[in-house]
């Protein structure tokens, strides 16, 4: 019995150590003059996964999960508008 439960303290201590550390990026997208763009892409390309959320009614965005690290960030409205933003 005793066997028994060091193996499953073990075994779920793994798990804990296991989970990578992931974070946020909260923004608002605006025009020169402040007022919010509604609809525009935000996203982040990290090696084969992108991470993207689309700006409210209020311009306000949320990617969450992104693991921890340096990306450039990237926003796009209509089709010829980009932005490169970095984000650390």
């Amino acid at each position: 019995m005793k066997k028994l439960l060091i193996i499953c303290c073990m075994l779920s201590l793994n798990g804990v150590f296991a989970q990578d550390v992931t974070g946020e990026v909260v923004g608002t997208v605006v025009e020169k003059n402040g007022s919010p763009i509604i609809g525009a892409n935000v996203f982040i390309i990290d090696q084969d996964r992108k991470y993207q959320a689309m700006s409210a009614t209020d311009g306000r965005f949320r990617i969450s999960g992104i693991p921890a690290g340096e990306y450039a960030m990237n926003i796009r409205f209509l089709k010829d508008t980009m932005k490169n933003i970095p984000v650390n």
